[in-house]
């Protein structure tokens, strides 16, 4: 009111030197009030952002842990496989390998889905905040986590229902009754295992369908891995700690 009223008492004796100085620090006090809210704003946006990708980080570490476990898991499936192969190849089982043959026969082929949690990101997603992302390389790459999960699962899938379907098959050939230890005693005809073409072909096929849904797996770990080190490289550069949180 004050600055108003010495405008006006300027402009009524047409001292326009003087309005010109009064206008001007009107419109500086403006700027400065302006600006003043985009630093502290700007501010705000950062730390919100940090947060963020502290947690997406976290979310990560437990993803590629439970991958990396799975990957090595469908790995022993895969090596199970070439060893039950080497066995028909040979046309005879090992000494006292008879039970391990069974077993490995009566859990041939076994895989896992992804294993992964994306909450933060999932969250920027949904609340409109995946653009406090300031790196568009690293928004891109969070923002896409949970459609790469689910087409990497959806390629997945077409190996892993053949892989069934020839599992079912190889059924037909080994059973299992459970002992009174808990343990199990496996039955099948070793003579049938060794020299029946149609049994090999389905252990082929389940061991490439294995193989083919580990490489998805693996491939998924790898993009977890990657933008893993996209988010520590960018929280590095916000808050200068080459490992936050740690």
């Amino acid at each position: 009111k004050v600055l108003l009223r010495r405008v006006t008492e300027h402009v009524k004796a047409q001292n326009w030197f003087a309005v010109g100085i009064d206008l001007t620090v009107v419109v500086f006090g403006v700027y400065i009030g302006m600006q003043a809210g985009d630093w502290q704003q700007h501010a705000q946006d950062r730390e919100e952002e940090i947060e963020y990708l502290q947690r997406i980080l976290e979310d990560l570490d437990e993803s590629i842990r439970l991958q990396e476990y799975s990957d090595d898991f469908q790995q022993t499936s895969v090596d199970e496989i070439d060893w039950i192969i080497s066995i028909l190849d040979a046309g005879e089982i090992p000494p006292n390998k008879e039970v391990e043959l069974g077993k490995q026969l009566y859990e041939i082929g076994r895989t896992n889905p992804l294993r992964y949690r994306f909450a933060a990101a999932e969250e920027m997603i949904a609340t409109g905040k995946l653009g406090l992302i300031q790196d568009t390389k690293l928004r891109s790459a969070v923002g896409s986590l949970p459609d790469v999960a689910r087409q990497t699962q959806a390629l997945a899938y077409k190996p892993d229902r053949q892989n069934d379907r020839f599992i079912g098959h190889i059924f037909k050939y080994v059973g299992r009754k459970p002992l009174a230890d808990g343990e199990f005693v496996y039955e099948y005809d070793s003579d049938r295992i060794l020299h029946d073409p149609e049994l090999r072909n389905a252990i082929l096929v389940v061991r490439n369908m294995t193989a083919a849904v580990r490489g998805f797996s693996v491939l998924f770990t790898r993009i977890l891995v990657e933008t893993r080190e996209e988010v520590r490289d960018a929280l590095h550069n916000l808050t200068g700690d080459k490992e936050p949180n740690t």
